[in-house]
């Protein structure tokens, strides 16, 4: 008994790349794409890509992912998500001389949910571990006056950099333990485990 197999030439996945005249990555086609594909936009004179617009043809942008630099490092202050001319999402960030984030500030339409909106504050002990995250309303960075006590987190370490503890809003303070298990550390939270289990 003989069996042939047969190829599709449909060419489901196929993909094609594009480039510029410089060699640089500038255009992807594919499945999963819109007819045009996905066109690529990079930081002036750097290699960091600062825009995908995925299109469905040469002049028309369905989505967007639009991303921005400090001028003299290559940290990001935002990234946009746009379906079409509508901000999805938009997270802007600051950095301290040390490259560490010390705040992130968030719109757009996914973002209209009570508690949502309004920016993040980072601070650091000084072995650079996040020591807390705590979110406001608003978008008054200098002055946070209207606190979202769930989404206010804090943090402290051990000597070698393990965590310890936790607060979450204005409960009482969690503590972790761990237990040297089968070569490997297991962490466990005791708030939430009972002595001797591990996940």
């Amino acid at each position: 008994m003989s069996s042939a197999v047969t190829r599709n030439t449909n060419a489901d996945f196929d993909t094609d790349f594009g480039y510029d005249s410089g060699g640089w990555l500038n255009r992807v086609t594919g499945p999963g794409l819109p007819a045009y594909g996905a066109v690529y936009g990079f930081a002036a004179d750097s290699d960091l890509v600062s825009q995908i617009a995925r299109k469905s043809d040469a002049s028309t942008t369905v989505a967007s992912t639009i991303r921005s630099f400090e001028s003299t490092r290559d940290l990001i202050t935002s990234i946009e998500n746009k379906w079409g001319a509508t901000s999805v999402s938009k997270f802007e960030y600051t950095n301290d001389a040390l490259g560490r984030r010390t705040s992130v500030t968030v719109s757009g339409s996914a973002f209209n949910t009570t508690g949502t909106t309004g920016f993040d504050l980072y601070t650091y002990n000084d072995r650079n571990e996040l020591a807390s995250a705590k979110r406001y309303t608003g978008r008054t960075l200098e002055n946070p006056t209207n606190p979202v006590y769930t989404r206010h987190f804090g943090y402290d370490y051990d000597p070698i950099g393990n965590r310890e503890s936790y607060q979450i809003g204005q409960r009482t303070r969690g503590n972790y333990a761990y237990a040297e298990q089968a070569e490997c550390l297991i962490l466990c939270e005791t708030l939430h485990c009972q002595q001797g289990d591990s996940w």
